[in-house]
């Protein structure tokens, strides 16, 4: 129980409202060291790429959301079918010394 939820008989400030009820619906997960994704077809981002940060979503509902952080450095969120995952870059060569 929640220091809001033992406030019984007191006014709770919408603040601790907040944080109660996305504490208890909403669920995020974390990527370290995420997968580079670009944007897809329709959608208004299309051909933005980032970097995967986590997976947001809803607790009693079906689906999720990808958050990335884009190379712009916003953060928003994308439906995983409108991701493709972005080409590797090739690592330099290393040149041998002679």
């Amino acid at each position: 129980m929640s220091k809001a939820e033992r406030k019984v008989g007191k006014e709770v400030s919408d603040a601790e409202i907040s944080e109660m009820v996305i504490k208890r619906f909403v669920r995020f997960e974390p990527t370290p060291n995420g997968r580079r994704w670009i944007v897809g077809a329709g959608n208004c981002h299309q051909g933005l790429a980032g970097v995967c940060v986590g997976i947001l979503a809803l607790r009693h509902a079906p689906g999720y959301e990808v958050v990335l952080r884009l190379d712009s450095g916003k953060i928003d969120s994308f439906a995983p079918m409108n991701l493709l995952p972005a080409p590797q870059t090739p690592q330099t060569p290393q040149t041998e010394l002679v």
